[in-house]
């Protein structure tokens, strides 16, 4: 795959009567663009306004934040499932409209569980300085749910992260609507000279280069990856190329990350950038999901490694969590569903997690045997020199 992506720097945006790119300013039309979101039933009423940085605005009710882009060039199109036929995309020419951004922001429907629901974005004053989406111009779709799509006991959470099905229905449309403004907006620069072109290709490259891949964990709220949600368990494999053309949707509802940093992902930017440099960059491992047993876990951790191993890696960079019950899947995966300590799996297929007991940092996975053989008073020093004591075989 080659995918050159055109970055086009927006230097303002302004509503009008039209949808176009005129000496870098992008000019929206609020009623076209809402049309766009009516198409969707699921909503009876929808606001399109430009907020800007250093305004005194505070966006509430977050659900995603999204970067126009448009393909011009190749197979597909940007965010495949969604905007485009679902066909591997990665491939061509993409145009992104870099300083803009589209923030979907909708209010709590029944049933939708609020308890990871405080996204917002400040435009001014210190919060600006804590969030990018302070100093990007936004394109602010507000949404008014159709009560329709709420019949009575719709109300009811089933589940604390995604919340019943009509809620999380409803949350899938938010973004779809989200997406289908982005496409619409990159459109506009379709026929525009980009200010730069980088081209993003794993080409072959010299052998003695370490291979490297990157797994990234997805949370409990699975991404969508060309417009498909299901959890990873087994794992899948990507090119980063088709992060960036928009195959994969955040589905967060404000909980972490967003669709913007999946298109604009900076590892996998810095990673393909270094490609052939000092590495060789052989591609993305997706993995995780709802792992609530030990054979879940298992079969996830054991899933990514297997990939990895498949790609001849001999290094992996792992994106996950660092604490909670998704780092076991991460530490498994990393080990191999070994024992750090010794190459044995436990036979009771139960790990216990070691840290560090002044800081209480997590350290890896050992079997049973291994934590009780490692006492909290020891110190590297002194396993050092027992590790002497032993191989010298006592005094001589």
């Amino acid at each position: 795959m080659r995918l050159e992506v055109g970055t086009v720097r927006v230097k303002d945006v302004r509503p009008d009567g039209r949808v176009a790119l005129d000496d870098r300013v992008l000019t929206i039309d609020p009623e076209e663009l809402r049309r766009l979101i009516l198409e969707d039933p699921h909503f009876t009423d929808a606001r399109v306004g430009v907020v800007k940085p250093g305004e005194s605005v505070r966006i509430v009710n977050v659900i995603d934040v999204v970067e126009p882009r448009w393909k011009v060039r190749g197979a597909g199109g940007v965010f495949p499932g969604f905007v485009s036929p679902t066909i591997t995309v990665g491939d061509g020419r993409t145009h992104r409209l870099a300083g803009v951004a589209v923030v979907e922001s909708a209010a709590p429907v029944p049933g939708e569980s609020t308890v990871f629901r405080e996204r917002l974005i400040d435009m001014t004053g210190p919060g600006a300085q804590l969030s990018p989406f302070g100093r990007t111009v936004n394109v602010v779709l507000e949404f008014t749910a159709n009560p329709a799509f709420f019949p009575p006991g719709s109300e009811r959470v089933q589940d604390v992260l995604s919340g019943g099905p009509e809620a999380a229905e409803y949350t899938t449309a938010v973004q779809a609507a989200g997406l289908r403004v982005a496409a619409r907006l990159g459109r506009a620069a379709a026929e525009t000279t980009p200010d730069e072109v980088e081209t993003f290709e794993l080409s072959p490259c010299d052998a003695a280069l370490p291979r490297v891949v990157c797994a990234i964990q997805c949370l409990s709220l699975t991404a969508f990856v060309y417009g498909l949600r299901i959890p990873f368990t087994l794992g899948t494999l990507l090119h980063p190329n088709e992060y960036f053309d928009g195959a994969v949707m955040e589905w967060n509802r404000g909980y972490s990350g967003a669709t913007y940093w999946a298109e604009n992902h900076p590892i996998l930017t810095e990673l393909c950038r270094r490609h052939g440099r000092d590495l060789n960059f052989v591609g993305v491992v997706l993995f995780g999901g709802v792992t609530t047993t030990t054979a879940d876990k298992e079969a996830c951790s054991s899933a990514a490694a297997k990939i990895a191993s498949l790609l001849h890696a001999e290094a992996a960079l792992f994106i996950g969590v660092n604490g909670s019950n998704h780092a076991v899947d991460i530490m498994l995966a990393i080990q191999n569903g070994q024992c750090v300590l010794c190459p044995a799996q436990p036979r009771a297929r139960k790990f216990n997690v070691d840290h560090n007991h002044k800081t209480g940092r997590v350290r890896g996975l050992l079997c049973h045997r291994c934590n009780r053989a490692l006492h909290a008073w020891m110190t590297p020093q002194w396993l050092r020199a027992a590790a002497d004591y032993i191989e010298s075989d006592g005094f001589r």
